[in-house]
């Protein structure tokens, strides 16, 4: 849900232009928004060489940064390239970008020994995160914070939590009980949640979670007893939705033993005390799944597809009092408006919006599943025909979301392209057509509807940055081993011309995240690898 999406390797254009459309949007595979969280586009980060964890260091130690124009070439057909700083040079991998106030890039340095390290993407000399990053350690960036665990057990996944913020520096062995990636962090990183006292040994099934100041870095259990985390679980059909709305963290995820279960419940923990409040009870529970507003003072849930008497439920809940409003039954999708002033759900084929089910809405009755809301929740993307194989292509038709019984601007008629979803400022929506075994053309339509606008060809996908109306365009898909490597070029839709060339050899999987009006990226090749920050126009 909120946690960072990963893009599979994948063999076949068709394959991959799927999984490519998948990332961009940002969001989940219903299309909903999601909240801020770190993590987009990069990985849970890949294990260094043997050896034992080290402590953190301070910055200087390995080298500064410095700038380039584009580090491997020049422009394509005369387009310059965007400017390039290199962050750190030499072979290294990205983990994420922490979101706090001073974005960081986090990343393993792939030399002898490994490191874990960060720099911050206006450049400057590194942190030394970990001055020895071993086979097995595991880094996670979200939020503002990082956690790196050490000494993990490869049969159980339990080990060693260790934390780092800019704030804060370097938390050390803080619990050796802590399941590796069970973790997540405020925005500003000033407040954290991980996994702690794991059993039982060896094979865990359960976990308690600290709620914790990241100053503070207590690994005191905050929800435990019958509040304990089900892993048994989420390595089945209740993977848990964790993460934070400002410093208040929601949970969904089932708990006690059972590998069978499926019935979350709903709990927070308020971000100025660790007393949690289950917002929803396990029995009858609801799907481990969440959906905010902006404040976090309502969520979107939905109940479970065998409850009794109300199967699929979709309910608000408004954290304050644990107050429930309760949607229509055989809910597929949902989630809250920005501005808490009403849910959006999907009920057959009906998009509906509203506080209450008596005082719901029908935007339009023909939606076959939501494919995009704008970011300030204004506009929606759906499809009304079923997808088509072997593809899974689909129509694009554009409503507002506040005006009752919409047929839907027809952005894309028939089912024959791939979503790849608004622009940031929600004026266009973007789409892959004309599949070929190479690639696709990269289209796009005003919202409101419009003449098409034919952005770029032989693409595998469209990136689309958190502001503008540009997009990010990934080429040249080569493979080295098991990793698919992509050009990337930045055009704007409404500027039109030929795209600006960011850089070549950037794995598609967990190459890139974006930070604000920077893209941050790592490139594997002979030379010039290393870590970078390009500037978005």
């Amino acid at each position: 849900m909120r946690n960072g999406l990963v893009i599979s390797a994948v063999a076949g254009i068709g394959a991959l232009l799927v999984a490519t459309v998948g990332a961009c949007s940002g969001s989940d595979s219903s299309g909903t928004p999601e909240p801020d969280e770190a993590g987009s586009s990069g990985t849970s980060g890949t294990s260094g060489t043997s050896g034992t964890s080290g402590t953190s260091g301070t910055s200087g130690t390995s080298g500064t940064s410095g700038t380039s124009g584009t580090p491997d070439g020049g422009g394509d057909a005369g387009v310059a390239p965007l400017k390039s700083t290199t962050l750190k040079a030499g072979n290294a991998v990205l983990v994420g970008v922490t979101k706090d106030a001073v974005p960081h890039a986090v990343y393993i340095t792939l030399g002898t020994p490994k490191t874990l390290e960060a720099v911050p993407l206006t450049g400057g000399a590194p942190v030394v995160i970990a001055a020895t990053f071993a086979d097995g350690d595991v880094p996670v960036v979200r939020g503002g914070a990082v956690a790196w665990y050490t000494a993990v057990n490869a049969t159980s996944g339990v080990g060693t939590i260790n934390l780092w913020s800019k704030a804060t520096g370097a938390k050390l062995a803080i619990s050796t009980t802590a399941v590796a990636g069970i973790f997540t962090a405020a925005p500003d990183g000033t407040r954290v949640a991980f996994g702690v006292g794991a059993t039982p040994v060896g094979a865990p099934t359960a976990t308690a979670i600290a709620v914790t100041d990241t100053a503070l870095a207590s690994p005191a259990a905050v929800l435990t007893t019958t509040n304990r985390l089900n892993l048994a679980a989420a390595d089945q059909n209740c993977s848990p939705d964790i993460a934070f709305v400002g410093r208040t963290f929601f949970g969904a995820y089932c708990t006690g033993t059972a590998a069978g279960a499926v019935n979350a419940e709903l709990v927070t923990v308020p971000g100025t005390s660790t007393m949690p409040a289950v917002l929803i009870d396990n029995s009858p529970g609801i799907q481990p799944f969440w959906q905010p507003d902006t404040a976090g003072a309502k969520l979107f849930v939905i109940g479970l597809a065998n409850g009794a008497n109300n199967p699929d439920q979709g309910r608000i809940v408004t954290v304050a009092g644990a107050g429930i409003a309760t949607l229509d039954d055989n809910t597929v999708d949902g989630f809250m408006l920005g501005d808490g002033s009403g849910a959006i759900w999907q009920v057959g084929t009906a998009l509906k919006t509203g506080l209450t089910l008596a005082g719901a809405k029908t935007l339009t009755s023909t939606a076959k599943s939501i494919l995009d809301t704008s970011g300030d929740g204004k506009r929606m993307l759906f499809n009304s025909l079923d997808p088509v194989a072997p593809d899974d292509t689909v129509d694009i038709r554009s409503i507002d979301t506040s005006t009752a019984a919409q047929p839907g601007v027809a952005i894309v008629p028939t089912a024959t392209v791939l979503p790849v979803g608004f622009s940031a400022t929600g004026s266009h929506a973007l789409y892959l057509s004309d599949l070929g075994a190479t690639g696709a053309k990269l289209k796009a339509k005003l919202a409101v509807g419009g003449p098409e606008i034919d952005v770029a060809a032989n693409v595998v996908g469209g990136l689309v940055p958190p502001s503008g109306t540009g997009v990010v365009l990934p080429t040249n898909p080569t493979k080295a081993g098991n990793t698919t490597l992509v050009d990337l070029s930045y055009v704007d839709i409404v500027a039109g011309g030929a795209p600006a060339p960011i850089n070549s050899a950037i794995p598609l999987s967990g190459g890139f995240v974006f930070s604000g009006k920077k893209l941050v990226y790592f490139r594997v090749a002979a030379t010039n690898a290393g870590i970078f920050v390009a500037d978005l126009p």
